[in-house]
């Protein structure tokens, strides 16, 4: 509102005995920046709610492959990363990065994705030409794809991040891979959770993993999660099965995935330790 404006509407107030009635013109000036300032403050925090956590970056090619597939990928995007990211905290805006790259997405499924372990960045690779059915891959398995990293990001950005130990990577895929079902409780059980392990086995792999679950750097990645590192090689997936259970006991109705974000990794594998300490 223009100064003059103001003071018009001061002038007019006083013959009328209004509001402004008695007060003096810098007083009233005084009155109307005030009321301008929570005007200006309202609009801009309307649009800073306004404004989305991420940014999706999504290839043209990848486009124009769910176009053909009967599906348009920043809709159901949009869609997907709404209902996740209401549920995490987070911090800072991230970009969502989406590409065609079938070699690099588990074939069981025909997606991929993975969290920048510094930044939280996400990156998703889909496979056109998915075994299960690119719709298939589309309407269940990216949804589930992107909750799953979207947990780490949140972890890596406002918790203790993703983890330099055996113990913290095991948590944070394991909750990651519950937080999914949290999101997402239709989705189907995830392969790598539930590889076939007999009590005996989880209890040998576990005595293994504990030489190494908290000595920083200690661990071999591809070989406790991808089945890597030649004759000294765990099944493939053998991690995240683990990893699945070590978080179970920790979780129940009022400890969800997404409340133990910040949650420190010894914290949410003490209880399996405790039961399986032989």
């Amino acid at each position: 509102m223009a100064p003059e404006r103001s003071m018009g509407l001061w002038a007019m107030d006083q013959k009328r005995g209004g509001i402004f009635a008695g007060m003096s013109r810098v007083a009233v000036l005084l009155c109307v920046a005030a009321l301008l300032s929570l005007v200006v403050q309202a609009a801009y925090g309307a649009a800073r709610a306004d404004e989305k956590p991420y940014k999706l970056q999504i290839d043209k090619d990848a486009a124009e492959a769910a176009k053909k597939a009967g599906f348009d990928l920043d809709r159901l995007l949009t869609r997907t990363a709404d209902k996740t990211f209401a549920l995490l905290p987070h911090r800072d805006r991230i970009n969502i990065n989406v590409r065609l790259d079938p070699k690099q997405t588990v074939p069981e499924i025909g997606v991929a994705a993975v969290p920048d372990p510094g930044t939280g960045e996400l990156y998703i690779a889909l496979d056109p030409h998915s075994r299960i059915g690119f719709r298939k891959s589309l309407t269940i398995w990216l949804p589930a794809s992107l909750a799953r990293v979207a947990f780490l990001s949140s972890r890596i950005r406002t918790g203790p991040g993703y983890g330099v130990t055996l113990g913290e990577a095991l948590v944070s895929e394991g909750l990651s891979d519950h937080f999914v079902a949290q999101a997402f409780p239709k989705t189907p059980a995830q392969p790598w959770d539930h590889r076939a392990m007999t009590a005996r086995q989880e209890a040998g792999l576990w005595k293994r993993a504990k030489r190494d679950l908290d000595v920083p750097g200690a661990y071999d990645h591809p070989l406790w999660f991808f089945g890597a590192g030649g004759k000294n090689a765990l099944p493939r997936w053998s991690g995240y099965t683990l990893a699945y259970r070590i978080v179970s006991p920790y979780l129940s109705k009022k400890r969800l995935p997404s409340k133990a974000v910040k949650t420190n990794a010894e914290t949410i594998y003490k209880p399996y330790a405790q039961t399986h300490s032989g």
